[in-house]
């Protein structure tokens, strides 16, 4: 868990010095979501396409 620390203080310390910056993101243009929640069929579909991911069943194989 040190690494997690020393980490955590490098950002803090780069925040205070305006040398980074955080942007709120709304939550609809979030599209990380699609690994990190439950979604609705919809948005999980949007999310996909955004991801430029493909269901197995779509993806051909050559062996």
């Amino acid at each position: 868990m040190k690494h997690i620390e020393i980490d955590g203080h490098f950002i803090k310390e780069k925040l205070d010095d305006s040398l980074i910056v955080t942007a709120h993101i709304p939550p609809g243009l979030k599209v990380v979501d699609i690994f990190t929640k439950e979604l609705p069929s919809a948005r999980f579909q949007d999310l996909i396409g955004k991801h430029d991911l493909y269901p197995l069943k779509e993806i051909s194989v050559i062996v």
